[in-house]
């Protein structure tokens, strides 16, 4: 038992020990201002990975060197599964960063093309909606001329009725006209002979 606190401990230490040499390389990174932000992200991002995991794959070793006892055994498997789970949940997350990068492009492409697709439409029903303009338009000038036209008819018949009326009138008059005039003209005969 007394060994396995010692093996723990001395797991412990190295974990540590590993956690200040990242912190040491990202003070370092953090420290040099020339060094541009890809660089930085490209170290911690493919070196990092490399560094945990050599010294991961020494301290397996050698604890697996040191493991003699079937207790030991069961030490090192919890640190393999350890160490297997932290890598599985890294590419996890890789994973779930590298498909919402990709739903993402997925929904900007989606919506372009219906940004298109909806204009194309706009554009197919503004045409039509202007086509229909122009034929009611042709319509209601069609039926605007054919009005005109019934207007005007019903403007010369009803003039050609009062110039007709008018004329009945007058030839009445006239006919009343000459008809006093006769009259004048036979009393005056009358009287003139009358006179005689």
């Amino acid at each position: 038992v007394a060994e396995l606190k010692v093996d723990a401990q001395k797991l412990k230490l190295k974990h540590i020990a590993s956690t200040v040499v990242q912190k040491s390389i990202r003070g370092m990174i953090a420290r040099h201002g020339e060094v541009r932000e890809r660089r930085k992200s490209w170290i911690i991002k493919h070196i990092m990975p490399k560094v945990q995991a050599c010294y991961r794959g020494k301290v397996t070793r050698d604890i697996g060197r040191a493991l003699t006892t079937e207790e030991n055994e069961n030490i090192a498997a919890t640190a393999i599964q350890f160490c297997y789970k932290n890598s599985c949940k890294r590419l996890v997350s890789k994973q779930i960063a590298y498909h919402k990068r990709k739903v993402k492009r997925i929904q900007r492409a989606a919506s372009t093309v219906q940004r298109i697709f909806r204009g194309a439409q706009s554009k197919t029903r503004l045409e039509s909606l202007r086509d229909e303009a122009a034929q009611k338009n042709e319509v209601q000038a069609a039926f605007h001329s054919k009005l005109d036209n019934v207007a005007r008819t019903i403007q010369n018949n009803f003039r050609l009725h009062r110039a007709k009326s008018w004329l009945r009138i007058l030839r009445a008059q006239r006919k009343l006209i000459e008809i006093e005039a006769t009259r004048e003209a036979k009393s005056c005969q009358t009287i003139q002979r009358l006179e005689r």
